[in-house]
């Protein structure tokens, strides 16, 4: 096979999924274009594992069949799937960093460090990217690289300073040890005085070094409003410290050698650095925190000569955390900070459906602070919706998927209501007298749960899809944290009603006998309401062929039989056995066959979002 048609279907791939209808196309029309887009997309899946088997795999496996054909032939075919422009990125950021991996070890192998080091730094890069989502990674291992480089120096050439350089003033960023990243800093100023470089002249190697100093003040920003934030609580912060007063001199001086760069290098962020020095100036004590809010409304503003980042960065970060600076270092009442930070959220959700339509990186990242920095202050009926609508209703594959899961949800939750309450005991610390009187309830609940239970797969979409290629061990780890991912979602009041729905979230992938699945956590007295998501999520996506093409599409009679023969493995006897009845079964058939082709066709056609009313709940 070509490796140009890997490019070329990573491309068709997402044209497949922007795929948009007028409001009164015919529903047949829209539902034959959704099937056939599953098909071509199953056809690129295939296709691409091809190309990547005959390509990447083999020299994974045999690196010792590298020659200096297959090294061109691979640097090409990295070459081949960036971005076009001067900001190039990966099309396919894992399969970028696998061939990088492989290049380097080869480079590394023969002693050519002047191509080791280009290999290095877009390894460093891509698994970065891939790290944003591991809260408990450690850093790259790939800077392990760094000292063993740092010896050559002087042998390199200019271009290859110039490299290392970047790379090296990348390594230093560690959120979880600030005093490892202030000590690392010293090294590489140390380092630059030592050497007196000339390469610090190119723009490139400048830039970097001014955004490492912006990383590390952004770092003390944040450690200092957590710390502020604490204290405020009356309790001991234990995350990273800084003493500013101690360090004030030294840190003063990275912020005014940032400014100093700032002044004379374009940078692609103007808003981001300009919210990096107003808090600085807050926390060093230079200006008051009345005046900090103001110069974060300011920015807050979206101007005409912003670039997408900017905006984003304007929207989302500056929007942020003037409620973050609100709520956690003001004395302002309650009621006062709440009532502020609604005007926020109603104007950031107004605008961003307003000018955002598709995913991408920044723009999930930015959404993620949002909404987190939301969660502390609004109370969950009003946060529930505004997160929903900008993440989740955004996504129209997700957005179905959730759909679907929700109507199975509470098919089968109905009827164990009207026939075996006491199943649900205990969930959500309710007693069985108060689940038969209140069954509305109960199945409001259970809608919340659904509808939240992916929610941190929203943000991991961005970095990994898997039904273009198979994913890889790395990827799966990242998509293993959405369920945890709720927690960096909502950082609210833990009402016994928001820890069921973050427990459903957190455990629908975790085995009924906690012997497989995920996260290694026990099963809560919510355990019922897990049952029930977990086998409605299998279910949906067991069935779908319009929307997720896992691949060969189940029949629903064939699922139960699986499901009820394994036991109490990895899904509940109980809930499983409740498929065979008549009555589940027909409607759960019905939805997702006919039932499946409606709620498609009412997502993909709708001028707004249609937001969680039932669709066919009740039939």
């Amino acid at each position: 096979m070509d490796y140009h048609d890997y490019r070329k279907n990573l491309e068709c791939y997402q044209v497949l999924e922007q795929l948009h209808f007028q409001t009164d196309e015919k529903k047949e029309v829209v539902i034959q274009q959704l099937i056939d887009a599953a098909n071509k997309k199953h056809q690129l899946f295939e296709e691409n594992n091809a190309i990547l088997k005959e390509y990447v795999d083999v020299y994974e496996k045999e690196p010792s069949l590298l020659d200096e054909k297959a090294v061109e032939l691979l640097r090409n075919f990295s070459e081949s799937i960036l971005t076009e422009g001067q900001q190039k990125s990966p099309l396919d950021n894992m399969t970028s960093l696998r061939i990088s991996k492989i290049l380097l070890n080869y480079y590394e192998k023969i002693g050519d460090f002047e191509h080791a080091i280009e290999l290095l730094e877009r390894c460093c890069v891509y698994d970065l990217i891939n790290r944003e989502h591991l809260e408990s990674a450690e850093r790259s291992p790939f800077f392990s690289y760094i000292d063993r480089y740092q010896k050559k120096y002087d042998s390199l050439s200019e271009n290859a300073k110039i490299k290392f350089l970047i790379l090296y003033f990348r390594s230093i960023i560690d959120r979880s040890n600030l005093s490892y990243a202030l000590k690392r800093y010293k090294e590489i100023q140390n380092f630059l005085d030592e050497k007196a470089t000339s390469e610090l002249k190119n723009p490139l190697a400048r830039l970097q070094l001014l955004m490492t100093r912006l990383n590390l003040l952004n770092i003390i920003n944040e450690i200092c409003r957590c710390m502020e934030y604490e204290k405020k609580r009356g309790v001991v912060y234990s995350g990273s410290r800084i003493d500013i007063s101690a360090e004030k001199e030294y840190l003063m001086n990275i912020c005014q050698l940032a400014r100093n760069d700032y002044a004379e290098i374009s940078i692609y962020d103007r808003v981001m650095c300009q919210l990096i020095f107003d808090e600085f100036d807050y926390h060093a004590g230079n200006i008051s925190l009345e005046e900090l809010l103001s110069r974060l409304k300011e920015s807050a503003e979206i101007k005409e000569d912003y670039n997408p980042l900017e905006v984003y960065s304007a929207l989302f970060q500056a929007n942020c955390y003037y409620m973050e600076y609100l709520y956690k270092c003001s004395t302002y009442p309650k009621e006062y900070v709440r009532e502020k930070s609604m005007h926020v959220v109603d104007y950031v959700l107004a605008e961003s459906k307003k000018r955002f339509h598709e995913n991408d990186f920044q723009k999930n990242y930015y959404i993620l602070m949002f909404v987190n920095a939301a969660s502390n202050i609004l109370d969950f009926s009003y946060f529930k919706n505004t997160v929903l609508e900008i993440t989740i209703y955004t996504n129209k594959a997700l957005y179905t998927h959730t759909a679907i899961v929700k109507e199975i949800c509470c098919v089968i939750l109905q009827y164990i209501l009207e026939h075996d309450p006491a199943y649900l005991s205990g969930v959500c610390g309710y007693k069985e007298e108060f689940i038969r009187s209140n069954p509305h309830k109960i199945i409001d609940l259970m809608k919340d749960c659904a509808m939240f239970h992916d929610i941190g797969k929203y943000f991991c979409l961005d970095y990994v899809s898997n039904s273009y290629r198979n994913i890889t061990d790395d990827e799966y780890e990242i998509i293993k944290t959405h369920t945890t991912n709720f927690e960096k979602v909502y950082q609210g009041m833990n009402t016994p009603e928001i820890i069921c729905i973050k427990d459903c979230a957190f455990l629908h992938h975790r085995w009924y006998n906690e012997k497989g699945g995920y996260p290694q956590i026990s099963h809560t007295e919510n355990k019922p309401f897990v049952n029930i998501l977990s086998i409605a999520d299998s279910i949906d996506a067991a069935t779908d062929q319009i929307g997720r093409p896992y691949g060969k599409e189940n029949s629903l009679e064939g699922l139960i039989e699986e499901f009820c023969s394994a036991g109490d493995a990895r899904y509940s006897a109980y809930v499983s056995n409740l498929l065979r009845v008549d009555e589940i079964k027909e409607k759960i058939n019905y939805l997702i066959t006919e039932g499946r082709k409606e709620i498609n066709y009412r997502i993909y056609t709708s001028a707004e979002n249609i937001g969680i009313e039932d669709i066919f709940y009740g039939l």
